[in-house]
């Protein structure tokens, strides 16, 4: 598309290394699958700040609990952890002084003979840092109210010594980072004035 617009890549498979875990064709083992994929990205704040519900600030305050969300139609369950952050601030939307933020990891999927495969998500982004101070465009989950999504990538940025950048490095994001926090900030908000 252009100016600072792409194309929105949704979970499209573009290479899939796959590991199979040697086990018995009997078994109720679980049987991992490897999987790489290109996430769901957005190139400006403009596009993060459309598709979220909220925009906010705040630090997690421990590790992650893992959870698994049961099959729909598809037959996958999802699976991740959830992570508890301490709001700062809301710069975007209300909500509760404290949201479970859930960070997918993968998926399981029922296997040729009925046996459950494991497919991670080889670009699942790591834990956030305990105590850390973040800025995070999230979302509101339809199948699961209590707990919120990451918007896309990238949706979760590092503030730190007055400066910014999105979390992990490893993000696709464009624009200038590191970047002084209340520059992010002020564009956040310009953002959020024309939405």
């Amino acid at each position: 598309m252009g100016n600072n617009k792409s194309t929105i890549l949704v979970a499209v498979f573009t290479l899939a290394v796959t590991l199979f875990v040697a086990c018995g064709s009997d078994s109720d083992e679980i049987v991992e699958v490897v999987m790489i994929v290109n996430p769901v990205r957005f190139d400006s704040i403009d596009e993060l700040v459309e598709k979220s519900d909220a925009v906010v600030t705040g630090t997690f305050s421990g590790k992650g609990i893992a959870k698994e969300f049961p099959a729909q139609d598809s037959g996958h369950s999802g699976y991740g952890s959830t992570y508890r952050l301490i709001v700062e601030e809301y710069l975007m939307g209300s909500g509760p002084n404290s949201l479970d933020l859930y960070q997918p990891e993968g998926s399981i999927i029922p296997g040729p003979n009925g046996d459950p495969f494991v497919q991670v998500d080889s670009n699942a982004i790591p834990p956030p840092e305990v105590e850390q101070r973040y800025l995070l465009f999230i979302r509101y989950s339809e199948r699961n109210p209590e707990i919120v999504t990451g918007s896309a990538l990238p949706y979760r940025f590092v503030l730190k010594d007055g400066m910014s950048r999105p979390d992990p490095s490893r993000s696709y994001f464009q624009g200038p980072f590191p970047r002084p926090e209340v520059d992010l900030i002020a564009e956040i908000e310009s953002a959020i004035r024309t939405k």
